[in-house]
């Protein structure tokens, strides 16, 4: 049964972006742990868990071994690209829906998972069409 909800591309997307977190929220806690301030730990955290789930969803998620060097130094750009602005699209709208329904403040983890499936939304089409693309 996990082999065949695995076969959509989509479901395996997710899977991955499960495992930056991960590795992201470990490495900001590793770094935090040797006294690393807190912006500079999250960026190398946010650093490592892109590079981790590029690489990741490259192999796995969009099936993409064998490409050139050069295009792959150019997918990697596009991938950080992407995350970044889905960084972005994932604050903002956590920031909206806190606007938009006060109520939420008090519970901001609900805030937190529409903002993640927002943004996971705009970087899995743009993984797809932009990114990994033949």
């Amino acid at each position: 049964m996990l082999n065949a909800i695995l076969k959509f591309q989509f479901i395996r997307f997710a899977v991955v972006g499960a495992f930056g977190f991960f590795v992201d929220g470990l490495g900001l806690v590793l770094l935090i742990a040797m006294d690393w301030s807190l912006f500079p730990a999250r960026a190398v955290s946010f650093a490592c868990a892109v590079s981790i789930t590029w690489y990741v969803n490259r192999m796995w998620t969009f099936n993409k071994m064998g490409v050139a060097k050069a295009r792959v130094v150019k997918q990697y750009g596009y991938y950080l690209t992407v995350q970044l602005i889905g960084a972005g699209i994932n604050f903002g709208t956590f920031f909206l829906v806190i606007y938009w329904f006060p109520y939420t403040g008090s519970q901001p983890l609900i805030a937190l998972a529409v903002g993640a499936v927002v943004a996971m939304g705009f970087n899995y089409v743009l993984a797809k069409k932009v990114v990994y693309t033949k």
